[in-house]
């Protein structure tokens, strides 16, 4: 079973045992652009996700949509930290 926070693009890559440079390669994309759809840092474009679909062998409308329900708990996770964080600061006599 997977991991809630799993990229689903990370996956599928990994299940076609590519590499994130073997895949950006045969995407014509480079290697940091992959990195960072799959560690959050952006997120991909309709058209980033077709081509990734038909490049690692599954649905479109399913890659989509779990994407999208990733990218979403990613960000919730994300401001939760943050809000750890600032909350960390306060408590310790930090400013914010």
């Amino acid at each position: 079973m997977a991991r809630p926070l799993d990229n689903p693009i990370r996956r599928a890559r990994e299940r076609r045992g590519l590499s994130q440079a073997d895949l950006a390669l045969k995407l014509g994309l480079r290697q940091s652009v992959i990195d960072q759809i799959e560690s959050g840092g952006s997120r991909a474009n309709m058209s980033h996700l077709d081509r990734l679909a038909t490049m690692l062998g599954v649905s479109f409308s399913r890659l989509a949509q779990e994407y999208g329900d990733w990218w979403a708990a990613k960000q919730q996770q994300v401001k939760a930290d943050q809000a750890r964080r600032k909350a960390a600061r306060s408590q310790g006599g930090e400013k914010a």
